[in-house]
């Protein structure tokens, strides 16, 4: 990606978040969510988005039509330029933001092929980049519930507990 787009994505994706959130504010959607948990050996990838120094499980909203592990599969490949395979469903979360309720389902994938190499991240609006990290030492994030998602993922449990 040139360092033309780049900085043009990173001023440009702060003010498009802020214009989602005024209009979670004023409308109060209800909205179906997935996040993928992608490990591969003791490793979690993990994405940051431009403009924010935290990072994150991939994710986003299910399409019309799709089922959830199809949109945790397509969310991981558009987000990081990795195939994935869902393995499980780890758990359904809920989650109150700016007036939004968002119902989360978090699945348990692996890399279809057994490399932690990334490929080139595609141009991409929405993160910045794409980075696997140790499950013992994460980065900061800015979900505060990765910790307890983690918890479950290494204990065998799930979640469905509604936070």
């Amino acid at each position: 990606m040139s360092r033309w787009a780049r900085a043009a994505i990173t001023r440009l994706f702060p003010l498009l978040v802020l214009v989602r959130r005024v209009y979670r504010l004023t409308f109060r959607p209800v909205t179906v969510g997935v996040r993928a948990m992608i490990v591969h050996e003791d490793h979690l990838l993990l994405v940051r988005q431009h403009g924010r120094s935290e990072w994150e499980m991939p994710g986003g909203a299910a399409g019309r039509g799709e089922s959830l592990r199809q949109a945790a599969v397509r969310e991981a490949r558009e987000e990081t330029g990795v195939e994935v395979v869902a393995e499980r469903l780890l758990g359904m979360y809920s989650a109150m933001i700016d007036g939004m309720t968002n119902h989360i389902a978090v699945y348990v994938c692996r890399p279809a092929r057994d490399s932690r190499a990334l490929p080139p991240l595609p141009l991409n609006i929405e993160i910045a980049e794409a980075c696997y990290w140790p499950l013992d030492a994460l980065p900061p994030v800015s979900d505060r519930h990765i910790q307890r998602r983690i918890a479950e993922y290494e204990s065998g449990g799930s979640g469905f507990d509604g936070t």
